[in-house]
């Protein structure tokens, strides 16, 4: 208790500076023994700094904007399990953000005001969890933060914003993850000089890494907007824009990796859209415009892929190298004419499947049907599939080595079945003779049959439904 002094008068100048030192201990906590410092700082070994800020508040462990604050974020988490970076400031970081608690919180106001700043020389992984042996962690939460990858002098570094290596059923959303822009002299992108990864998805310590989720993130002027490595499966991201990387999603490691999810990004002017190397993948409703090498770009070790719905806008190429892909792909777009159009144009995915027997109108290349598709549902143009006139839909031989064509509309805009000649097999058969008047016959010649004795009919239907007969020989 403080000690009572008898109030002389209103202005008496002890009477006033008693009032301000009791003002003071009001404002700094020091009355409140909870706020002082919590049985979790405790147990963590935690002295708060500035006591007038409450727990899980950076500034309440020593955090000053612009300045180092690794220790301070360190010290919230260890102490509240969570590190709240206040809005317009900037901490920054010179070592690891050590995520070592399941369910942690690492967040911010804003992904626009709340920044943390890599110091210079900043190696590793900017948030990571930090385990050892076999270690998991589960549930962790970054959110709200602006993720700035590059030092003072604004040199792009070869570093990760998010490292979720062997942590599950993590979730990073409403974050900024950024680089800085690189021109490569005529005002485009130089994606040579993007370094850094936003976040990655990785199970290096054990096989963790499953059912984590990154959701309405940006990333802007990286190497990979989000990265998946070995082991690294049942991973989504969703309603994310990625713009200006080098890969913007890049899911083919060095091993194996399933189950990739992309859902609903806006992913544009990237050298590479999708780099697809995995198994089992779904990439659905995305938005690809201007990626300069290619939206999708598929590497062998794909397999089993599924692309749904979605657009592309003046990327040059949509599926680069999809004969590489295994498994029966299965591309089901809005847009079928547009997709397979801009497939052709790239030279290395016109050789896939085969020879080039199939051209969609409006350019020379081949879209091939996979094997093991055996039916193929076209929509959009109003449910056609056109090829230009003179040119033929084909199918391939038994022998897989080569093709002919089945059916083609010529140069008078007639109909050619067969227009390679290698012979009409029908499935309907044949009917039999009736008692009506005998046919009457000419003469068969060549290499007709032997025998001038009509065999059948064939049955045949006008324009109008009407069934007629053609006579047989054989």
């Amino acid at each position: 208790m403080l000690e009572k002094l008898p109030v002389v008068g209103l202005d008496d100048v002890n009477h006033r500076r008693r009032a301000r030192e009791v003002l003071n201990q009001v404002l700094d906590h020091s009355f409140d023994d909870s706020r002082a410092q919590t049985s979790a700082e405790k147990q963590a070994g935690v002295t708060p700094v500035n006591k007038a800020y409450p727990p899980g508040d950076v500034r309440r462990y020593g955090a000053t904007d612009g300045t180092d604050c690794t220790t301070a974020i360190q010290n919230s988490l260890a102490s509240a399990g969570i590190a709240e970076i206040p809005e317009n400031f900037t901490a920054k970081v010179s070592s690891a953000i050590n995520m070592a608690g399941s369910g942690w919180v690492l967040k911010g106001k804003s992904r626009y005001t709340s920044i943390i700043r890599v110091a210079d020389g900043f190696t590793g992984s900017v948030v990571k969890f930090a385990g050892s042996g076999s270690g998991t962690c589960y549930g962790i939460n970054v959110q709200d933060i602006r993720f700035q990858l590059y030092d003072s002098s604004n040199t792009n570094l070869d570093i990760v914003g998010v490292d979720l290596s062997s942590v599950n059923n993590a979730t990073v959303r409403r974050c900024r993850f950024e680089g800085v822009f690189s021109n490569d002299g005529t005002g485009d992108d130089n994606f040579a000089n993007y370094l850094a990864s936003g976040v990655l998805f990785n199970a290096p310590i054990s096989a963790g890494a499953y059912s984590n989720t990154v959701r309405d993130c940006d990333f802007t002027y990286l190497e990979h907007g989000v990265l998946y490595g070995n082991g690294a499966n049942g991973n989504k991201v969703k309603d994310c824009e990625i713009l200006h990387c080098k890969f913007g999603v890049h899911a083919a490691p060095s091993s194996s990796v399933d189950s990739v999810y992309v859902e609903g990004c806006r992913i544009e002017a990237n050298d590479v859209g999708i780099i697809e190397g995995s198994s089992d993948a779904t990439y659905i409703r995305n938005r690809f415009e201007d990626n300069e090498s290619a939206d999708i770009e598929f590497t062998a070790s794909s397999s089993n892929v599924i692309v749904l719905g979605g657009s592309t806008a003046t990327s040059p190429t949509v599926l680069k190298n999809l004969g590489l892909a295994v498994g029966s792909p299965v591309i089901i777009a809005p847009d079928l004419y547009g997709v397979l159009s801009k497939m052709a144009s790239d030279t290395v995915a016109n050789q896939f499947y085969g020879p080039n027997v199939v051209t969609p109108r409006g350019n020379g290349g081949s879209a091939l049907l996979p094997t093991g598709i055996s039916d193929v549902a076209l929509y959009g143009r109003g449910g056609k599939f056109v090829l230009d006139n003179n040119n033929a839909y084909s199918g391939r031989n038994n022998a897989g080595t080569g093709g002919f064509e089945l059916i083609k509309s010529d140069t008078s805009d007639r109909v050619q079945i067969d227009p390679g000649g290698q012979g009409t097999r029908f499935g309907g058969s044949l009917s039999a003779l009736g008692g009506g008047a005998a046919a009457t016959l000419g003469t068969i010649g060549g290499a007709g049959p032997g025998t001038a004795a009509q065999n059948s009919w064939k049955l045949f239907f006008d324009s109008g439904g009407n069934a007629f007969f053609v006579p047989v020989w054989k």
